[in-house]
């Protein structure tokens, strides 16, 4: 008997290959899309813990208004730290852009190479990838940096330039206008003085719990502060240079699992839809089959044979597609915006189970709960295909006064109520998507139209010490004094 259930299947699927064909198509393209992301942003976000550990990302830094001994630093701040001297300066360089140029590192933030070699000579300078593809220079061109001719040696990226901002509180990255650098010893020692920032990086010696790095933080800016000569200062946990990338990837990965989450919820509902009108074509048919000792669980495996097996296969194909070689595809927009390191292939075991058994659990759970529904009815009724329960319209009498053709049409309304429910919810949804993708660009015009007319002054200073003669400030100058508040 369970082998004239088994002989329909393959006629079945033929019979409606072009329903099933379609939503196999989407599951792949949704499934290959979702693991893509997971897959490419977890390599890089691995590339980026790795290169943290190799290359020795800092843990904060602070600049000073003029250079001490490092020992002097040491010994200010204690022997918990382990400081190095990073001054830089910013020079003019092609198309009217600014280079940071560093010296060489040798433990904190040291350089990661991406092409070529690090400089040898006073005329040779490794540059960061983006503001070398920005101004497309290649290894071995020649340009202008401050007032010399230099070689690009090597294409770079620096630990904590992920992002190139300029500024901690700058939004974008223009990698047109600015760039980081590494120079030779040599070259460095020949700009002026007078135009560095005297920075340090610094990083704890020993693991210190979230609390203890808190505490320490607010040493170091004590001690600083009190010595009269901090002018910057920056842990590693508010550096925008770094954190944007992470907080990115973060973003990219959980957006991508809770994509393919709703939308396998949708394919489920779709795959229902279609059994449930199957059923409802051939419910004489199930009916016979109830009455002559088929059980219900082996009506309810059959219908849910074919969903099963198109969605297991379907789900499994896009996961090898993405884990073959579409995952390189999303990588992409991260390597277009920031300098990390090659990512690390790497495969997170519960995300890639979870993309293929969610979809199938979502398929299982939902045409469960539809055909437990329509299974629960009796043989003679599903015989007489009998399956919907009509519903009589309330106060049918007193609508005589609309005559045949609106009673007719307010019956078939009630009957439909579910659909024409869903067909709203549908519609609104759609029309709002469709509304703010659209209202996107208008919106920002606006904002950035408005944006003057909310600024608190034309101009704003901060001064990150007192100034020696406050009389050189002009006379309509409004002072006001901003505050740091602290609490956990």
């Amino acid at each position: 008997m369970k082998n004239v259930l088994k002989k329909r299947l393959p006629r079945f699927l033929k019979r409606n290959i072009g329903i099933y064909g379609g939503i196999a198509l989407f599951i792949i393209l949704v499934i290959c899309l979702s693991a893509s992301y997971v897959v490419g942003n977890q390599g890089i976000r691995a590339s980026f813990h790795d290169m943290e550990d190799k290359n020795g990302l800092e843990d904060g830094f602070f600049a000073l208004s003029e250079p001490m001994d490092k020992s002097e630093v040491s010994s200010l701040l204690g022997d918990a730290l382990e400081l190095e001297y990073q001054p830089y300066s910013d020079l003019p360089s092609v198309e009217e852009s600014d280079i940071r140029v560093f010296r060489m590192r040798k433990s904190i933030d040291v350089p990661f190479l991406l092409e070529g070699s690090f400089p040898d000579s006073d005329k040779e300078i490794a540059l960061d990838r983006l503001y070398a593809e920005a101004h497309d220079l290649k290894l071995g061109d020649r340009f202008q940096v401050g007032t010399e001719e230099m070689e690009v040696s090597g294409i770079i990226g620096l630990p904590e330039y992920i992002v190139s901002f300029r500024e901690l509180g700058d939004l974008l990255a223009d990698r047109e206008v600015f760039g980081v650098a590494i120079v030779s010893d040599g070259f460095f020692s020949s700009l002026d003085p007078a135009k560095m920032t005297y920075q340090y990086a610094y990083k704890f010696k020993n693991d210190l719990s979230r609390e203890e790095v808190n505490r320490e933080n607010r040493e170091i800016i004590k001690k600083l502060g009190d010595k009269g000569v901090l002018t910057d200062y920056c842990a590693i946990g508010d550096n925008n240079r770094v954190n944007n990338l992470i907080s990115k990837l973060e973003l990219n990965i959980n957006m991508s699992t809770y994509f393919m989450i709703l939308s396998m919820v949708i394919v489920a509902f779709l795959f229902a839809l279609v059994s449930v009108h199957t059923f409802e074509d051939e419910c004489s048919f199930v009916g016979v089959l109830i009455a002559t000792g088929y059980k219900k669980k082996t009506i309810l495996r059959h219908y849910l044979t074919i969903p099963i097996l198109v969605t297991l296969i379907s789900a499994g194909i896009g996961l090898l597609l993405a884990l073959a070689f579409v995952y390189k595809i999303p990588t992409e927009s991260v390597y277009a915006y920031y300098v990390v390191p090659k990512m690390l292939y790497t495969i997170d075991p519960v995300r890639m189970i979870l993309m293929i058994g969610f979809p199938i659990i979502a398929v299982i759970l939902i045409n469960l709960i539809v055909f437990g529904r329509k299974l629960n009815l009796t043989p003679l009724r599903l015989i007489r295909r009998d399956t919907k329960k009509e519903k009589r319209v309330k106060n049918a009498h007193e609508m005589k006064k609309l005559g045949f053709l609106n009673r007719f049409r307010v019956r078939t309304v009630v009957r439909s109520k579910g659909q024409y429910i869903s067909l709203i919810i549908g519609v609104f949804l759609a029309g709002l998507l469709c509304m703010f993708g659209l209202g996107m660009r208008s919106s920002f015009d606006k904002y950035i139209e408005t944006l003057p007319e909310s600024a608190v002054s034309e101009y704003q200073y901060v001064l990150k010490s007192p100034l020696p003669d406050p009389s050189v400030l002009p006379a309509d100058v409004e002072k006001d004094t901003i505050s740091t508040y602290e609490t956990e």
